[in-house]
């Protein structure tokens, strides 16, 4: 008698067989993301459109999922059948150096529509450098933010119109491609975080920046993080407008803290705010600002790798902290304007049994752990009635993370 286990083999070598007819055999694999499920990349969108169909017919449900780099697991009780990917969508649409937009299709790599937007004096965020392979589609989806959130805001404020394929088969559009020709209601950035659960992306236009001038990357160490924190309050404060502010808490070393800091502009007024924050840092306990590679900056942003990350005030950042250490020892990345702790270290991220006594601990003093669900949560009842217009037959599977 075959076991459970060989049953599920069973259906998923047969599933895999029914997308490898619907889409050849480019579009049946590979798995980058490790899922132990069949993945199914169609070439088109009349092509993703057809899977749908063929989920809606089969009852299946599905991962939406971009190039896989930050989709790490599932839910349990998700019962997904397969995943979904938009890595074969890809190709620029529109560029509008003059206007500053830039519209791609979902698969496209995010660090080629960066070197695109750098070619024209631009800057485009969310900038993750640390993920070279992250799709357009994807970071979208998963809300993942690089460390020029600080200076330009989430991903949710760079997008300006979207194609969706829901899960009936319509394809909606939301926004525009033009700063000024949009308008009404900003249904587009409610798929910024969502995970999929809403809707594929298909398509997204972005806003452009300015590229700064110059930059620089700079970073001091404390010798606690008591005095760092208060050097990263009085950069907030400051008349400064910072690319980056990060707090590096090594556990198992002195106890020293680094305060990392980039910075960036037109050239006279970069000028002025590295003068400004030299003298406030001598001022401040002697601190000398050294020139740093940064590179820990793209990593750290998103917390990318952590193996959790809290959120709480900015006031209450001094007590959570070692709160944290005392729960889930490991290096502590802090980021202050954000109100964000990502906890790294050996180990796989922390299983949602082993977040729940975290959760009620780190709630007495106002934090939440990212990700974990609350019952009661404001918004809930809004975002499942949202979740119900758009899926009603809940064929979109929710996941961890995703990009």
């Amino acid at each position: 008698m075959a076991s459970p286990h060989d049953n599920w083999c069973a259906a998923m070598t047969t599933l895999a067989a029914s997308l490898a007819s619907l889409l050849g055999p480019a579009g049946n694999g590979p798995n980058p993301a490790g899922l132990a499920l069949p993945v199914a990349a169609p070439a088109d969108e009349a092509e993703l459109l057809e899977l749908l169909a063929f989920a809606r017919s089969e009852q299946l449900r599905v991962i939406p999922m971009g190039s896989g780099t930050g989709l790490t697991r599932w839910r349990a009780g998700t019962g997904a059948d397969f995943a979904l990917s938009t890595r074969r969508l890809t190709g620029v649409l529109a560029f509008e150096p003059d206007d500053g937009t830039l519209a791609a299709r979902a698969g496209t790599p995010l660090h080629e529509l960066a070197e695109l937007a750098a070619g024209s004096g631009h800057h485009l965020s969310p900038r993750l450098r640390h993920a070279p392979t992250a799709s357009l589609g994807g970071v979208l989806s998963a809300g993942r933010a690089g460390p020029d959130r600080l200076r330009l805001g989430p991903p949710r404020h760079q997008l300006l119109g979207t194609r969706i394929a829901l899960s009936d088969g319509t394809v909606a559009a939301s926004g525009g491609r033009l700063v000024k020709n949009v308008a009404g209601f900003d249904l587009h950035r409610l798929h910024c975080g969502s995970r999929g659960t809403l809707g594929i992306i298909l398509e997204a236009c972005l806003r452009l920046h300015p590229a700064p001038e110059v930059s620089s990357r700079l970073a001091t160490r404390f010798a606690g993080p008591d005095q760092a924190r208060a050097a990263a309050e009085l950069v907030r404060r400051g008349p400064l407008r910072p690319w980056a502010l990060v707090l590096e808490e090594l556990t198992g070393t002195d106890g020293s803290c680094t305060l990392h800091l980039e910075l960036g502009g037109a050239e006279q007024v970069h000028a002025a705010e590295l003068a400004w924050v030299r003298a406030a840092m001598a001022e401040l306990n002697g601190a000398t600002l050294a020139p740093a590679s940064g590179e820990e900056l793209d990593h750290w942003a998103d917390g990318a790798g952590a193996r959790l990350t809290v959120t709480c005030q900015n006031s209450r950042l001094a007590a959570v902290a070692p709160l944290l250490a005392e729960l889930v020892p490991g290096p502590q990345v802090t980021q202050p304007d954000l109100s964000q702790i990502h906890v790294f270290g050996h180990g796989p991220p922390l299983t949602e049994a082993e977040r729940h006594p975290l959760a009620q601990r780190l709630a007495r003093q106002g934090a939440r752990i990212t990700g974990h669900a609350r019952a009661a949560e404001p918004g809930a009842e809004w975002s499942a009635r949202i979740r119900g217009a758009l899926d009603p037959l809940s064929m979109f599977a929710e996941t961890e993370a995703g990009s």
